[in-house]
């Protein structure tokens, strides 16, 4: 395999962590307090522990199979024609995560930046340069993710800044929800923060051992799930719980308290490198279903397909332009994620197993 076409296990662990940290990272703290209340840190924990166990069945689904990607898997265990169109729901699906990038990012920037800027334009500036950045190879795309994820710093250093104004009685009882409640919030956690499904179609182009590649994407695993948990003990601990039922974005909230001389606005600063965050997260998702798209043409080059997936994205995205529209879309694609995203690969496995398939003559390199 050509190398720009593969990519180093340390860039996985970045392309993992990009992938998942983008839209949700504004509201999740927001989301999980509707459920979980104060114990919204323990559900984000417990969904860590749950991604975890997914990422487990994806490597060893990998391990199988270790040149192929989800796409080129499911014709071989489950039929040709069935496996077409599988494999069409899972592009479709991964459209429908870019849309839904598109639809909040396009939102949030209206209400917090541009007020009297159509909401479209701010779109299509994001789906320009997504198709740029998208019809890349992958070696590309993961040197991007390596290098907008050192921004994550800047984030981690401004929230450290509430904890001095912070209230941690705010958090206690722990456990005062109830299991169940906080269960149920994990289970949102989970689904806020999908994006090591990527590793389904990029685990085949990973350098390196198997063990090695599980390392990694457990690495990002870790990383994102201690990351969340300490940007919703910060919105807890500084939000009373009556602020946060009003706040839908509480980490620019926060953000924006703060003022460093000639640097009122701190929240639009953190809003531009956000964006750029968002822009790495829509481009690594333009990169999956666009390269299936291509394998259901039979096509080696998933750049020709860029623009038409981004352009349905787009598409849908415009279409969908008010508040309940897009509670309904979002509970739609995270309900449909879970189908495919999260047990269709356990049910794979299982079929590989007791069908005794796997890739043979071939080593993971």
């Amino acid at each position: 395999m050509k190398s720009e076409h593969t990519i180093t296990q340390g860039q996985l662990v970045f392309y993992i962590i990009q992938t998942q940290i983008g839209i949700a990272l504004l509201s999740l703290p927001y989301t999980l307090f509707k459920v979980s209340k104060q114990d919204a840190w323990i559900s984000i924990l417990i969904a860590g522990i749950f991604v975890q166990i997914f990422l487990v069945i994806f490597w060893l689904l990998n391990s199988r199979f270790p040149t192929l990607t989800i796409y080129e898997i499911l014709p071989k265990l489950i039929g040709k024609i069935l496996g077409k169109v599988m494999v069409f729901l899972y592009a479709f699906q991964f459209t429908l995560f870019s849309s839904a990038v598109l639809i909040f990012y396009g939102h949030l920037l209206k209400i917090w930046v541009l007020e009297n800027t159509p909401i479209f334009v701010v779109i299509l500036l994001l789906v320009f340069t997504g198709v740029y950045l998208g019809k890349q190879n992958l070696r590309i795309i993961a040197r991007f993710s390596v290098f907008v994820s050192f921004f994550l710093l800047v984030l981690f250093v401004l929230v450290a800044l509430s904890f001095k104004d912070a209230n941690f009685l705010y958090l206690l009882p722990m456990a005062k929800t109830g299991w169940f409640t906080i269960l149920k919030g994990s289970k949102e956690a989970t689904l806020a923060i999908l994006g090591f499904d990527a590793y389904l179609v990029i685990g085949p182009f990973v350098q390196g051992p198997a063990k090695g590649k599980l390392k990694a994407v457990t690495i990002a695993n870790l990383f994102v799930t201690l990351f969340y948990t300490y940007l919703v003990v910060a919105s807890l601990a500084y939000f009373s719980p009556e602020e946060m039922k009003i706040i839908p974005e509480p980490i620019l909230y926060l953000i924006k308290s703060f003022s460093f001389g000639v640097v009122e606005r701190t929240d639009l600063v953190f809003i531009s490198i956000w964006m750029v965050m968002v822009t790495t997260s829509f481009v690594n998702y333009l990169y999956i279903a666009s390269t299936g798209v291509a394998t259901l043409f039979g096509q080696p080059s998933h750049s020709k397909f860029v623009p038409y997936v981004a352009g349905v994205a787009a598409l849908i995205a415009l279409f969908i332009d008010n508040r309940e529209t897009i509670k309904f879309f979002t509970k739609f694609v995270t309900n449909a994620g879970m189908v495919l995203v999260l047990f269709l690969p356990l049910i794979l496995l299982l079929i590989s197993y007791l069908t005794r398939k796997k890739e043979t003559g071939v080593k993971n390199y």
